[in-house]
Parts: structure tokens; C-alpha cells; sequence
């Protein structure tokens, strides 16, 4: 069974490229992806890169074994993210942001995979990225290991956050609205993903996710994989 790890980038700030680089190493060390045929991809947007940071990004895409895309044109959430899923050439795939890496092992993705390509109904598997998420009575349980996302709740429906993704969702969801600005593209995709008669379910984890630029994304690890 194939699937896509795909990440975006925007050379905002230097850190970023320190965030990318520690967001695919805890990938790549904490997920488990036996079972699957993986390709790793990441759209790069070339505003803001020079030609040391394009030359840095060949270097690390070919260090990890990543596909490096360039997507020419004015940096964007929602231009870039449609450039990232149009490359996509698998039914299933993970979207990781740049600058977010796993807390904790997430075992058995495989199952995750094969639960998303058996149900129809379903769209997105979202993984949780803070403490207690799945503790909010707003969620309904589906079973021992999904949550409903009910489509009156707004928060982590919007689709810039890790998840794994069905071909089936933007067939039915379309492309990101693009050019509206950041904060309104986040406000965009949970609009649209209200409005897409398919269901989303988070993974009943006690976390999942961390921004990598915050303390909280397991340091140790980190510095014990940089030794």
C-alpha cells in the first residue's frame, strides 16, 4: 500500500530550515511505516529562498531522500498547499507541516491508511496536537480508536495541521481558496471543510503533534539523534 509524506516550505526565517530538518528527522524516527511504500515529497516556495538556501534544500532533500518541488510565484498558504496536493500521486498521504514534528510514537500508521481507504464516509484522519484534545466533550467517540470531528466544531478541522488525507477529500472539498492572507486561508479551509459532506475523525491519541520551535517538542530526543 503506497503513501506520500508531504511537507510544505516557506523560507520565512532562518530557523525555518532548522525546524524542517528536526520536523523530518522525529518523522522519519517516531512513525512507524512498515507495511507501506513511502514516498517523501516537499514543496519549496522559491520567493524568500536564495541561491545558498536553494542549494541547502537540494542538499537536505538528498540527504533524507525527499522529492524536492519548487513552486514558482508570491509566497502563499493556500497557492502553495494546492501546488503540494495537485504533485501528490498516491490515494493516501500524510501532510506534516514544515515546522511541526511528532511528541510521541504513532504506532501502526499502516492501519490508519488501510481504515481511511475502507471508509467512504471519511475524509481526514487528524492527528492531535496538544494535551487532552480528545477529552473535549465537544467530539464524539466512533470507536476504541477514532473521534468524530462534529462539523459545528471549528477547531483543528482546518486542513493545515497533520493529518492524513484521502484523493477523496479534495475531489469533494476542491482547491484552497489562494491570495486571501494567511489567517484568512486557515478561516477559508475550516469554511470549506464545514461544507464537505464527508466526515473527519482525529486519532485518539494523548498527543500527537508539536510545533518544532517550541520546547515541548521533545528535546531530548532531538539532541540525543543529533549525537
Amino acid at each position: 500500500m503506497q503513501l506520500t509524506v508531504a511537507k510544505n516550505f516557506w523560507a520565512r526565517f532562518p530557523e525555518r530550515y532548522t525546524y524542517l530538518q528536526q520536523s523530518c528527522e522525529l518523522t522519519a524516527s517516531m512513525l512507524d511505516f512498515t507495511g507501506l511504500e513511502v514516498s517523501w515529497l516537499i514543496a519549496a516556495e522559491t520567493q524568500g529562498i536564495d541561491a545558498a538556501g536553494r542549494e541547502q534544500m537540494q542538499k537536505f532533500c538528498l540527504d533524507y531522500g525527499y522529492q524536492l518541488i519548487w513552486h514558482d510565484g508570491p509566497a502563499d498558504l493556500g497557492a502553495n498547499m494546492n501546488f503540494l496536493f495537485d504533485n501528490i500521486q498516491t490515494d493516501v498521504f500524510l501532510y506534516i507541516q514544515d515546522d511541526y514534528a511528532p511528541t510521541m510514537d504513532i504506532p501502526d500508521i499502516l492501519s490508519d491508511v488501510q481504515y481511511l481507504q475502507q471508509h467512504e464516509n471519511l475524509g481526514i484522519i487528524r492527528y492531535p496536537y496538544f494535551d487532552g484534545f480528545v477529552d473535549n466533550p465537544a467530539f464524539v467517540r466512533v470507536n476504541d480508536r477514532y473521534v468524530n470531528i462534529p462539523k459545528g466544531a471549528m477547531t483543528y478541522r482546518y486542513s493545515d495541521n497533520p493529518h492524513l488525507q484521502h484523493k477523496r477529500w479534495r475531489e469533494k472539498a476542491g482547491r484552497y481558496k489562494e491570495f486571501i492572507g494567511q489567517t484568512m486561508s486557515e478561516v477559508a479551509m475550516d469554511e470549506q471543510a464545514r461544507h464537505t459532506p464527508l466526515d473527519i475523525y482525529c486519532r485518539d491519541l494523548p498527543r500527537g503533534f508539536s510545533h518544532t520551535g517550541t520546547v515541548s517538542t521533545v528535546p531530548e530526543k532531538w539532541e540525543q539523534m543529533k549525537k
